[in-house]
């Protein structure tokens, strides 16, 4: 381990708004004895289904719509509506000629408007269903404003009539699969004298949007596109060929629109009989979001009462301990940039498992929560326990403890900047002069890691009260075999089980060649994994974010005793499922597994090259035998078979597939394959074998930071240089541009020189590079205010559209600007910000390029390319670790962090599609700052230390201005992470120096 690191740790904070509003009490002394009359929980049997047609410029502007009226199966009516302004004469009489052809009914946008969308879905309370509904619905607004209501802030509202008694469509964007769509309230609604006689008020009606890419993505467990989805719901209409999009209307054209709708009608009803099949009667269809919605629905329809309902008094700041112990699952490279020979393994359904292995159904199921001191039984427990024990499944139900530890040179979690833009938790060596909480898991893996027990101050263990009354028994998935009934199975070993089987029938059908039937299966066998996975983790992690446009004061729980106040913009509200003790123990939980198998590996005399969450690769020493490195490997492996939790007997801790030989394509269970790794960063590695040529057979590639990127080429025009893949793509996990790239860093490793990666036979990576993006969110609209200034709606950049985002290299625009190829008034807002509409055709796409400042056309000469892009791919740092340099090779080894202070956090992922497209956004990072206490001991070390050693001395070795310091020393700023560091390691140097080390100036 490296000398100390002196850094700014941040952990998870809880925090609570200090101005919640309390509902003002009635002084009249009357009661409100009025009756709330709901919205109906289902809508009505009225389904109307829609598609619209657009142009393909940069407004994108409606065309024409299709439209399906149902009530239950029969047809009502079906037509077509067209937009005045943006159909020609000519246009306009086929449109007329073809349906009355075809019996049906033609009406202008604003006509399809008033007569179908208001009348059938908001009056009649019907169903509106479509394929990507927020980019539909958008079409039809007359304008969209940014939507201030407390569950749609941030989103749109959606003006699509004049008249104001109408109420807008309030949509708001959740991620690339799913939104929030629901009418306005109507203004000034007023009950009628009877219904006020009768002490009855009436909600506002939110209408009922179901949209079948979010359905289907969370019902069959992957993203479709419509013509995906039908192929597998095997509907009787498939997506016809639309041949060019935005060209004069033709007959062929309008048939293909039509038959949208139609295959669009058919997958709705093929979607809602798989549905059917749940049972999930409590939960209509337009509430499913995700596959943590189906869950939720299945908790539900077993009447389990949320633990955030059952125990509301829970003390906010134990919920603070808890958050504070909470990271995410564990991802790092222990070999990198060099090929290593591995056994790759994988945990079987990891989350799920140790949920089951530490009985935490029971917490699920529960009334409510009791927490004792473990103090003195966690201090004994963690010095005798040892791998044997790990071996027992009891052991791992003693594990809901959570424990405050002096940590000293102990390996934990650490969440960090070490040396990039954002925070990243490693793996490393943690010193500190304060208290730091973690999950008893981690102490013990600390302890597998180390050697020695981590020194702990205290413990709290959690134990579940008295089962909920009144839970009901339920059917996973319809099939009677899988019955639960929550008093006395587990939940989530039940849907693991079935999940098996389904993979196992799925096999069989793809081995006889029911390659349909096989597609079908392994998208319910995959649905079955998410739901198993959300509901024994994510619905428990999840906090919902509300941004506001002023700061707002919370009251944030640490470690400390006391509790601080401070202001954020981005405001945290826990999940109806909310449970933070179960989401971090589960956590906690997956990384001792890890941490136990790298013990075996140790202790079997071999290494490993990378761990992902619920994998890990064991890589073969030097020198070592291949038939005795499998060996070892299988010791490991098959250790954890005492711990399986399932009925069927498979393996826990499984051999993947990858690790077998190909034959034709073909996978030959129980026949190894050498299989080697090149892994340059967390979640970028790639698993190949090597042919009789000595060139690689690509077995699984992950491409973390190219999956923005738009495929540069496709199947049909890869280079015939590079075999094409042994496998479909679909099994590697990767675009075959990305399969490309990794065989050539691959060779370039085989023939000695991995820094220079030759990507010469690639001549489509000279195009401009691309990303594809959804104007989805007010900030991501607000990049086209300049650009829309002035311009009238119908032209304007709405919310919504696809479009492509572009770089400029600032090399070749001084150039052109230079060379009189661009006006050099394209800088006067700094660089370029460059879009265009979205086109298929990168040729076409790349000629419509525009500063979205300035409107300016940019010419495609001055846009980075693919190739300048991923020029350093290959060569991306693991800075989390030592030996994680551009050009470092070879094993990578633990930092030691000395933490200085601890700043608080909110959730880490928050609005990442934002900051991807715009940049890291101040009010979308949710920090909370440090506490009081903290913050005094740290001005307190760096005015010491200025005091001791002279300003000038300071300043010089951290490489701070005078001023800066003064300003740090005069605590009038904060100061960030890099800084804190430089300054801590030059005091840490004067020390050394002048022979004094002053262990009190960093208390």
């Amino acid at each position: 381990m490296s000398n100390k690191i002196p850094m700014i740790v941040a952990v998870r904070g809880y925090a609570v708004p200090i101005d919640q509003k309390k509902k003002v009490k009635d002084t009249s002394g009357k009661p409100d004895s009025r009756k709330n009359r709901k919205a109906l929980k289902c809508p009505s049997d009225y389904v109307v289904v829609l598609d619209t047609e657009t142009g393909t410029d940069h407004a994108q502007h409606l065309r024409i719509v299709t439209h399906q009226v149902r009530k239950g199966i029969e047809l009502i009516e079906k037509g077509i509506s067209y937009e005045p302004g943006n159909v020609k004469p000519g246009e306009l009489a086929l449109l007329k000629s073809y349906c009355k052809q075809r019996s049906l009914i033609l009406r202008t946008k604003e006509e399809f408007i008033r007569d179908v969308v208001y009348r059938y879905g908001y009056k009649y309370g019907g169903q509106i269903v479509g394929f990507n509904l927020p980019f539909d619905l958008s079409r039809l607004a007359i304008s969209i404003f940014t939507s201030h209501g407390k569950d749609m802030r941030g989103g749109f509202s959606l003006e699509l009539l004049p008249e104001k008694w109408l109420p807008n469509i309030l949509i708001k964007h959740l991620n690339s699969r799913a939104a929030f769509i629901r009418f306005a309230a109507a203004p000034k609604v007023v009950d009628g004298r009877g219904m006020r006689k009768k002490q009855f008020k009436t909600d506002a009606k939110t209408g009922y949007f179901l949209d079948l890419r979010t359905f289907s993505a969370a019902l069959l467990g992957r993203a479709f596109n419509l013509a995906s989805l039908a192929t597998l719901l095997q509907t009787e209409h498939r997506k016809m060929d639309a041949g060019e999009h935005g060209e004069v209307l033709k007959t062929h054209y309008l048939d293909y629109a039509m038959n949208d709708t139609q295959v669009t009608w058919e997958c709705h009803v093929a979607l809602l009989a798989r549905y059917a099949e749940h049972g999930l009667t409590g939960t209509p269809p337009h509430r499913i979001y995700s596959e943590a919605s189906l869950g939720k629905a299945y908790l539900n329809e077993m009447a389990i009462t949320p633990w955030i309902k059952s125990q509301p008094d829970f003390p906010a700041e134990l919920l603070g301990t808890v958050m504070n112990t909470y990271y995410g699952g564990r991802a790092e490279i222990r070999i990198r940039r060099r090929m290593t020979r591995v056994l790759y393994s994988d945990y079987r359904s990891m989350y799920p498992s140790v949920c089951t292995l530490m009985g935490l159904w029971r917490y699920v199921i529960a009334s409510g929560i009791d927490h004792e001191d473990w103090t003195a039984e966690t201090r004994e427990l963690l010095d005798q326990v040892t791998l044997a024990d790990l071996q027992q499944p009891e052991c791992w139900k003693m594990l809901a403890v959570l424990v405050q530890v002096a940590p000293d040179a102990d390996i934990f979690p650490v969440r960090a900047v070490y040396g990039e833009a954002a925070r990243t938790i490693g793996l490393n060596g943690l010193s500190s002069d304060q208290g730091h909480w973690y999950t008893l898991a981690d102490c013990i893996a600390s302890k597998l890691h180390s050697g020695k027990p981590p020194v702990i101050l205290k413990a709290v263990r959690f134990t579940a009260k008295e089962p909920q009354k009144g839970l009901k028994p339920f059917i996973i998935g319809g099939d009677g075999a899988y019955r639960i009934d929550p008093y006395k199975d587990d939940f989530y070993r039940r849907v693991i089980e079935l999940r098996g089987q389904i993979q196992q029938a799925a096999k069989q059908a793809r081995k006889e060649g029911r390659t349909e039937e096989a597609n079908r299966l392994d998208s319910y066998q995959q649905m079955l994994k998410l739901l198993a996975n959300s509901t024994s983790y994510g619905i428990f992690a999840e906090m919902n974010v509300q941004s506001h446009d002023r700061p707002k004061g919370v009251r944030c729980y640490g470690m400390e005793e006391t509790a601080f106040e401070t202001g954020t913009r981005s405001i945290e509200e826990p999940g109806t499922h909310f449970h933070p003790l179960l989401a971090t123990l589960i956590t906690g939980a997956a990384r001792l597994m890890l941490a136990t198998a790298e013990k075996l590996a140790q202790d079997n005399g071999i290494g490993w090259a990378l761990c992902d969450t619920d994998s890990l690769a064991l890589a073969r020493p030097d020198g070592m035998a291949d038939d005795d490195f499998l060996a070892r490997s299988a010791r490991v492996t098959q250790w954890f078979d005492a711990l399986n939790p399932y009925s069927d007997n498979k393996p826990l801790f499984k051999i993947e597939d990858q690790n077998y030989r190909l034959d034709g394509g073909k996978l030959v269970l129980g026949e190894h394959e050498p299989l080697y790794v090149i892994a340059i960063s967390a979640k970028r590695y790639v698993l190949f074998n090597l042919d009789s040529e000595n060139r690689p057979i690509i077995r699984k590639a992950l491409a973390h930071g190219l999956g923005h990127w738009l495929p540069p080429y496709g199947q049909d025009d890869a280079p015939t240089s590079i075999p094409a893949p042994a496998i479909p793509l679909s099994d590697i996990g990767a675009d075959r541009w990305h399969h490309d790239l990794w065989y050539q860093i691959i060779v370039a490793e085989i023939e000695g020189h991995p820094d220079q990666v030759d990507l010469s036979m690639l001549p489509a990576l000279d195009r401009p590079a691309a990303s594809r993006y959804s104007a989805s969110t007010s900030a991501l609209l607000r990049w086209f205010e300049k650009f829309n200034e002035g311009r009238p709606y119908s032209e304007q950049v709405k919310a919504f559209n696809f479009m492509l985002s572009y770089q400029v290299s600032p090399t070749a625009l001084y150039a052109a600007i230079a060379d009189g190829e661009v006006d050099g008034n394209v800088l006067d807002n700094g660089l370029p910000s460059v879009a265009a509409p979205y086109d298929s055709n990168p040729v076409c796409a790349v000629s419509k390029c525009f500063d979205r400042h300035t409107g300016q056309s940019i010419p495609p000469s001055v846009l980075v390319t693919y190739r300048e892009a991923i020029a350093d791919y290959h060569l991306h740092s693991e800075s989390k670790f030592e030996n994680g340099d551009l050009f470092d090779r070879g094993p990578t080894t633990r930092r030691h962090v000395y933490a200085v202070n601890i700043e608080y956090i909110g959730k880490e992922a928050n609005r990442w599609e934002e900051q991807f497209f715009l940049g890291e956004a101040a009010d979308a990072q949710i920090e909370y700052g440090g506490h009081p206490e903290g913050k005094v001991k740290f001005f307190g070390f760096i005015s010491k230390a200025a005091k001791t050693f002279g300003m000038s001395e300071l300043a010089r070795l951290s490489r701070l201005s005078r001023q800066q310091l003064t300003t740090l020393v005069g605590e009038k700023a904060q100061p960030r992470s890099q800084t804190v560091a430089r300054l801590v390691c030059a005091i840490m140097e004067l020390e050394i120096l002048h022979g004094t080390k002053k262990r009190n100036g960093r208390k």
